[in-house]
């Protein structure tokens, strides 16, 4: 219980930094490709559930962002995935940029989300129905979107119930 309310009171504190812009986080040209790619080699080993992790990086993305606070948006989406899978299910990740923008995919089959709780995912302490019995704060995902934004970015999550998430991120690419 001390470890949930620990939990919650570091992801309360970094929703209002983000959201009140307490802290400086400098922006700079990121090789978002090795960013991306470097994050999914480290948590591959996690293998939770026997959750199998891909990832397809085209090489030499780069964006204008703070790598701090973009790796944490990638991590919390990933860590989702696995805590959300199916035992041997699997999980996608893939960085493309076509034309000018940058394309950020997170696909997994896990245990998906009711399609009438997909508008409200990204609301604080919003916390979907799962049938795993999963304890959250509800504060995940609008800390990602909270990222996104602050990147100028653009979020969106196709899900199906039983079926699996899709979280899509689109940003401009460095110039």
């Amino acid at each position: 219980q001390g470890k949930r309310m620990n939990q919650l009171i570091h992801n309360m504190l970094s929703y209002t930094r983000l959201e009140q812009r307490i802290d400086n986080y400098p922006f700079e040209k990121l090789d978002f490709s090795t960013l991306v790619s470097d994050l999914c080699s480290d948590m591959l080993p996690l293998k939770i559930n026997e959750i199998t992790l891909e990832y397809n990086i085209e090489p030499d993305i780069a964006i204008k962002g703070n790598a701090e606070l973009l790796t944490r948006m990638l991590q919390n989406l990933i860590e989702n995935a696995y805590k959300y899978g199916k035992q041997n299910g699997y999980i996608k990740v893939t960085l493309s940029a076509p034309e000018d923008k940058i394309k950020l995919q997170i696909e997994d089959n896990g245990i998906g989300i009711a399609e009438n709780q997909l508008n409200q995912i990204f609301e604080r302490f919003f916390r979907a129905n799962n049938k795993k019995g999963i304890n959250g704060s509800g504060l995940g995902l609008s800390i990602v979107k909270k990222i996104v934004d602050l990147h100028c970015g653009n979020i969106e999550a196709n899900s199906a119930e039983g079926e699996g998430t899709v979280f899509n991120i689109t940003f401009n690419r460095a110039g």
